[in-house]
């Protein structure tokens, strides 16, 4: 079982990334190789915290 500071950390780091892409979206000059990594990213964490919850819920 995942330790929940560890869950906690991701969603930090989710919502953090979440902001930069809101952050580089309002940006004059948008980096649109940097947007699809950071949006890759949040992708990836996403998709993690996911198997996290259904692990859990199989568990239960």
């Amino acid at each position: 079982m995942i330790p929940q500071k560890r869950i906690e950390s991701l969603q930090n780091k989710k919502a953090l990334i979440a902001r930069r892409i809101d952050e580089e979206e309002r940006s004059p000059s948008v980096d649109q190789t940097s947007l699809r990594h950071l949006k890759k990213q949040k992708l990836e964490l996403s998709e993690i915290l996911s198997g996290i919850r259904a692990d859990s819920e199989s568990v239960h």
